[in-house]
């Protein structure tokens, strides 16, 4: 029978008796991990997606991730052909909606909350005798001095937790000036039924700062309902006078705090779901291999040079492939999903620390250097500037943008030509002396040396600017402006959509193609007219100039 394109032997018939034991070897003998890589990129294009758009302030880099897998998705929609990749295609396609989805969910949950803080008006020397409509707009009340709570009357009115709310009193009320309380300290589970409220600093007469509870809040609007029935209750049980609309406060809550609740909340609900969604990536190989329906021919010539990070140390690979590895070639089984899997894996850099193929003249530790080095160009010069400018705003995003792609490509590209200098030399044919070989290797450190070193200086600059002109230590300053780092690992993958570049393949003249889709679609029609479904182009004995994809048709 024939399922995801692949054909399927008819199960034969077990002795019961050792069923079993046949399944278990069955199951071993054609376990494979072949199909992990193209299986992985539903759940990549989820998380490049949903965590810009969830916990970035600036929401620009969410939009373009967003435009930029669904971009993808369609291509790989639209240039797959049989069912089982168009299904695949499908399923990122629908990865990058609900990523959207649920970046824009816990974007309005938790992170739109800060800027309503941070946007929202302070009042001062409020006196707790004052109307509370006076203060609609306001997200905290520094209070007179004579204000405190009185937390011997507090109460707890218990619905799953137990909220709990106590009066904002002043000198009028103490001295029976005045019964009408319009200001209530509220908390969650820290009180009794009836008195003993401790939410908050309550007993330091010192403090008279409150964080106001904001009905349009997300954060607080599934609370709010329940903290107006306590000081309701509490105003009932003490004989004080309440307004219809009072306002409720969190005592003596610091601004820092409030900003921490509300990220590692934002960040715990998009971890839980990249880790969940990731999970899907192991279970539908097990799946496939369960079912023994792969989704690419695992018995393929053409995957005998394909490798994913990991290769066994003995494992030799021909001039021809270290060629193509370095030309950036895009087409290679046929099936564009796969290709890019393998494309994105040696091309991108922080991927290809990982998982750029073993013989790729552009190695994982030099990968490492440039992803260290323009890290720290981006992080440390934008925190000095948000230090001086801000933490926000249009010309902040262009430095991080120039930060991103100035550096990163001069630094990749000059590392690059001069890594490949003697691979060329190698596949040329041309006798390549041991003493060529350590100088140019000498040559290299010494430009990554001096490269380090300016680097080095750049970073103690900033630190020394970041310090003379912030409060805050310097890792809380870098910290909050790693979104630079956000910004290089997603748009590398825009930049590989969108950007020209010439090309050759089969040995003529160069031409131009828009990113990775345009360079695969004319290496397609190059290869195609090559294939022949009974004779593999890939073996070994084949004696044509051009090597071509072994995939049946079938499976593209």
């Amino acid at each position: 029978m024939s399922y995801y394109g692949a054909t399927v032997a008819e199960p034969e018939l077990l002795d019961e008796e050792d069923s079993g034991d046949k399944l278990i070897r069955s199951m071993r003998r054609t376990f494979s991990t072949v199909d992990l890589p193209v299986l992985a990129l539903p759940w990549l294009l989820f998380t490049i997606n949903v965590l810009p758009t969830a916990l970035l302030k600036d929401r620009l880099l969410g939009n373009i991730m967003f435009a930029a897998t669904f971009v993808l998705a369609l291509n790989f929609l639209l240039l797959s052909r049989a069912s089982s990749w168009k299904i695949l295609a499908a399923k990122c396609m629908l990865a990058a909606v609900l990523a959207e989805y649920l970046g824009q969910y816990d974007r309005s949950k938790y992170v739109d909350d800060l800027a309503i803080y941070s946007n929202s008006a302070l009042y001062e020397n409020v006196q707790p005798t004052s109307h509370p409509g006076s203060f609609k707009d306001a997200a905290w009340l520094q209070f007179s001095a004579d204000a405190h709570v009185d937390a011997t009357k507090g109460v707890g009115y218990q619905s799953g937790h137990l909220w709990c709310a106590a009066p904002i009193i002043g000198s009028s009320h103490e001295a029976g000036l005045s019964r009408t309380v319009g200001f209530w300290a509220v908390g969650m589970d820290c009180c009794r039924y009836r008195g003993m409220f401790s939410c908050g600093d309550v007993w330091n007469l010192t403090k008279h700062t409150g964080l106001v509870v904001l009905e349009k809040s997300a954060l607080s609007s599934s609370e709010f309902p329940m903290y107006m029935k306590a000081a309701k209750m509490g105003a009932e049980v003490y004989g004080f006078g309440i307004p219809a609309e009072p306002t409720l406060v969190r005592w003596d809550v610091p601004s820092a705090t409030v900003q921490k609740e509300a990220l590692t909340s934002a960040i715990s609900f998009a971890v839980v779901a990249v880790i969940t969604y990731l999970l899907l990536v192991p279970v539908s190989m097990i799946v496939l291999n369960l079912l023994n329906l792969p989704l690419i021919d695992r018995k393929s010539a053409v995957l005998k040079d394909i490798s994913f990070g990991i290769s066994p140390a003995s494992k030799r690979y021909n001039a021809e492939t270290v060629k193509e590895l370095m030309e950036n070639r895009c087409y290679y089984t046929g099936s564009v999903m796969y290709d890019y899997a393998y494309h994105l894996a040696n091309k991108h850099l922080f991927i290809g620390m990982l998982f750029c193929h073993p013989a790729h003249p552009f190695s994982k530790m030099e990968r490492l250097f440039v992803a260290v080095i323009v890290s720290a160009l981006v992080v440390f010069p934008v925190s000095a500037f948000s230090v001086q400018f801000g933490q926000t705003g249009l010309l902040r995003t262009l430095i991080i943008l120039v930060g991103v792609t100035l550096p990163r490509n001069l630094l990749k590209l000059y590392l690059i030509r001069i890594s490949q200098a003697d691979v060329k030399l190698e596949l040329s044919g041309a006798v390549v002396e041991e003493k060529d070989v350590m100088s140019q290797w000498i040559f290299q450190a010494v430009v990554m040396v001096l490269i380090a070193t300016l680097t080095i200086i750049i970073c103690m600059l900033c630190t020394q600017f970041i310090s003379n002109r912030s409060e805050e230590s310097l890792s809380t300053v870098l910290g909050r402006n790693g979104d630079g780092l956000c910004f290089m690992f997603t748009l590398e993958i825009v930049f590989d959509l969108i950007i020209p570049a010439p090309f050759s393949v089969g040995g003529c003249p160069e031409k131009f193609a828009v990113g990775f889709f345009g360079r695969w679609r004319a290496e397609r029609d190059f290869y195609e007219p090559w294939e022949d479904a009974e004779k593999p182009k890939w073996d070994p004995t084949d004696a044509s100039p051009v090597r071509a994809p072994l995939l049946p048709k079938a499976l593209r």
